[in-house]
C-alpha cells in the first residue's frame, strides 16, 4: 500500500503535471471549499447517496448550489489534487464533509473503456471502477475563481423617492449608487433606510425579496436596485421581483 501511494506521489509530480504537495491551503464557506492552490471550487458537502458513473456525470451536471449552476464531475487530475498526503487513514482534510470511501471521476480507464478513474480517500490511493458500480461518492468542482477571489457588488437607488442603503460588514452607507468589493464568500446585510417622506419598495434582484433587509453570500459580481416612492409622485416603471 506504502508503495502504491509513493508511486502515486510521483506520477502527482510528473505525469498529472500538479505540484505535490499537502493539499490546500483552502477557503471554506457554508456550501463550498475554494482551494487556493488550484482555484477550483468544490461541493463542500458530499450527498450520503452513492452512484454508477453515468449518474455521477448527470448529478453534477444538474447541480445547483452555491448560487452556480455550471458544476461538473472532476477529472482524476483534479480529484488526485485534494488528496492530502500530509495526513492518513482518511487522506482527506476535515474542510470536506462526507465519506471518506471511493470517488468518481469524470476520467475514463483509456484502456478499458468500460472502467473510470476514481479515488479512494480513505486510503489515499488512486483506481479505476467498472461504470456500472454503484457504490462510489460524487463530489462535485467548478473551474477555478479569480486569482483575488473577490467579486463586485453595485448597488443603485431608484424610484421615485430617496433613501440609502446601510452595508454590512464595514457599516457603509450608500445614497447615491456606488460598488463594494467582497471576498468569495462573504454575507453581506443590505438595510434600506428611506428619507423621510418616501417609503421603500423593495429590490431588484432575486434573492433580495419583500421590503426590508436583505441578506446575500457573493459568489459572483451582483447589481441590485434599492427602489423608494414618494407619495404623490407617479413611482418610476420598475420590475420588482417579490
Amino acid at each position: 500500500m506504502r508503495y502504491l501511494q509513493l508511486v502515486l506521489a510521483v506520477l502527482c509530480c510528473f505525469v498529472l503535471l500538479s505540484p505535490c504537495r499537502a493539499a490546500g491551503p483552502y477557503v471554506e464557506t457554508t456550501e463550498t471549499v475554494v482551494d487556493q492552490s488550484t482555484s477550483l471550487v468544490w461541493q463542500k458537502q458530499s450527498p450520503d447517496e452513492t452512484y454508477t458513473w453515468q449518474e455521477a456525470l448527470a448529478y453534477c451536471e444538474s447541480l445547483s448550489l452555491a448560487g452556480q449552476d455550471d458544476w461538473r464531475l472532476p477529472g482524476i487530475r483534479e480529484l488526485m489534487s485534494i488528496i492530502d498526503y500530509s495526513r492518513a487513514t482518511p487522506y482527506q482534510d476535515p474542510v470536506f464533509a462526507g465519506s471518506v470511501s471511493n470517488y468518481w471521476s469524470s476520467t475514463t480507464n483509456a484502456e478499458t473503456p468500460a472502467e473510470a478513474w476514481g479515488v479512494f480517500f480513505y486510503d489515499g490511493d488512486a483506481a479505476w471502477y467498472d461504470k456500472t458500480d454503484t457504490r462510489n461518492s460524487v463530489r462535485c468542482v467548478r473551474d477555478g475563481l479569480p486569482v483575488n477571489y473577490s467579486f463586485t457588488l453595485r448597488l443603485e437607488i431608484g424610484g421615485s423617492g430617496s433613501g440609502a442603503v446601510e452595508i454590512l460588514p464595514g457599516a457603509a452607507t450608500c445614497r447615491n449608487g456606488c460598488s463594494n468589493s467582497f471576498a468569495y464568500g462573504t454575507t453581506v446585510m443590505l438595510r434600506p433606510v428611506p428619507d423621510s417622506g418616501s417609503s421603500f419598495t423593495g429590490w431588484t434582484v432575486s434573492g433580495c425579496q419583500g421590503q426590508d433587509t436583505c441578506t446575500l453570500t457573493i459568489y459572483e459580481d451582483l447589481t441590485i436596485e434599492a427602489v423608494f416612492f414618494r407619495p404623490g409622485y407617479a413611482p418610476a416603471n420598475h420590475l420588482l421581483l417579490h
